[in-house]
């Protein structure tokens, strides 16, 4: 994998435990082929998956991927659950994310955080973006139980919405605002 990233849509991470990593663009035919072979799923959506797809590196391999982050249409794109003043914006998904056990704790909060700042430089109309973690698999053991409050996090640039059917109780949602200032819930 040659790299013909723009340095402006990558971002280095320095940690005290994993190093100096590097998130950048993937193409979808590698994320697709991580996610379909180490995603517990093992299933990959080629009609919504993969608009925009990001890897984790470690700085001194950047041809080695040990995980991805795959951002996509929502399984239901048409609904619309906010509302903005741009008739262009629109909602993704964190469809998908697969991340080598090689990195350690917390890449993946690594990962996304610095997908989200690269998401926001790719596309001035994305204006959200939707996640999930799967209760059953017990990865929202330790985040507290979703609630229909707009919680606001300590960041002008990020506010995250936790939201949850009472029939789905196991399942954590959070959206993430990439443009607060122009999102408005319905």
């Amino acid at each position: 994998m040659a790299n013909n990233t723009p340095q402006n849509l990558e971002v280095y991470k320095d940690t005290s435990s994993l190093g100096r990593l590097l998130i950048k663009p993937v193409d979808k035919p590698l994320a697709k082929e991580m996610i379909v072979k180490n995603h517990y799923s093992h299933k990959w959506n080629d009609g919504g998956f993969g608009v925009y797809n990001f890897g984790i590196f470690h700085a001194a391999e950047p041809d080695r991927c040990l995980g991805v982050a795959v951002y996509g249409y929502m399984k239901n794109p048409a609904a619309r659950i906010f509302t903005h003043p741009n008739p262009e914006a629109w909602m993704c998904e964190l469809n998908r994310m697969w991340i080598d056990d090689e990195l350690g704790h917390n890449a993946e909060s690594i990962l996304i955080a610095a997908s989200i700042k690269l998401l926001r430089r790719l596309d001035p109309n994305l204006v959200a973006v939707q996640s999930f973690a799967d209760g059953r698999l017990g990865w929202a053991q330790s985040i507290k139980p979703p609630t229909s409050n707009i919680t606001a996090i300590t960041s002008q640039n990020f506010c995250a919405i936790s939201a949850a059917a009472s029939s789905f109780m196991s399942r954590y949602s959070q959206i993430h605002i990439l443009h607060p200032a122009f999102f408005a819930p319905m």
